[in-house]
């Protein structure tokens, strides 16, 4: 039976129309659940069907299969990693930075798990720095750093540490840590938009971020290239900043002036692709 309802999902991909209002709601993603209710003992099975869900915007049941799918296949890496991202994606933090802990153990080279457990860390101490709670903040990251590779360290998850340090009146130590992962980042306007964005995101005052604030009005006063214009504008399209309007609007008034200086710059396709996007969110 499970392979009979797989087929029918394959075939119905080839169906033209088959997500008009006419037809039941998501027949491929149900033809997919009926086949893991028919053998639940595959993971490929499960893992079709999560990606159908999540194709389909269905966040809440796309998760709730990838808890099953792990409590079924608690050692499968690409079950964790499918996991891993229905969490990210529900903004679930706690649960995600687990999902990557448990990949990382099993799959102790996954670059996408290093990555996603620092951004979800640094997520989790954003939202406590906004509730005043600077010792769980630190917390949470100094719990990302163990996992970051010390050979390359996550320039993101520097600055994090840098402005909680700020916060919590660490003020020198704090801005090295911060000046560190900005030159890890490259510098520039890009670099210095990213940490005040992210100090603001946090909830410092600007008082707080004046030498942040300084270093990037420094860097506004040169001409960018049209790489440096894509990193800026990537900077302010990052979920954590473009989600918060008054935040991301902000940030594009800073560099409205030093972007229109660029207006010149040759972008390639890819790039002028980033701009447009950026600007259409």
């Amino acid at each position: 039976r499970s392979v009979i309802y797989r087929h029918l999902a394959d075939t119905a991909l080839e169906v033209p129309g088959i997500s008009d209002p006419e037809y039941e709601e998501d027949p491929i993603a149900n033809w997919l659940q009926l086949s893991v209710e028919a053998y639940p003992d595959d993971p490929a099975g499960v893992l079709k069907l999560i990606a159908s869900l999540r194709e389909g915007g269905r966040t809440k049941d796309a998760g709730y299969w990838a808890d099953w799918a792990v409590e079924r296949f608690p050692t499968d890496a690409a079950v964790l990693a499918e996991a891993l991202e229905a969490a990210a994606e529900r903004r679930a933090f706690s649960k995600a930075a687990d999902f990557a802990v448990r990949l990382l153990k099993v799959d102790p080279i996954n670059t996408l798990a290093r990555q996603r457990l620092s951004d979800m860390r640094i997520a989790h101490a954003r939202k406590k720095m906004r509730q005043g709670r600077t010792d769980l903040a630190m917390k949470e990251l100094d719990a990302a750093a163990l996992h970051q590779r010390r050979d390359n360290p996550d320039a993101a998850l520097t600055i994090a540490r840098g402005l909680v340090a700020v916060k919590s009146g660490q003020s020198e130590n704090g801005w090295s840590l911060v000046r560190d992962g900005v030159a890890s980042l490259g510098g520039g306007v890009p670099a210095w938009l990213r940490a005040v964005l992210e100090g603001r995101a946090m909830g410092l005052t600007e008082k707080e971020l004046q030498p942040a604030s300084k270093e990037l009005t420094k860097a506004l006063s040169g001409a960018p290239t049209g790489g440096e214009i894509v990193a800026a504008l990537a900077a302010l399209n990052r979920r954590e900043f473009r989600d918060d309007k008054r935040l991301s609007a902000e940030g594009l008034k800073t560099i409205r002036r030093w972007l229109a200086k660029g207006a010149a710059c040759p972008l390639s396709p890819a790039e002028f692709q980033t701009v447009a996007e950026t600007f259409e969110r």
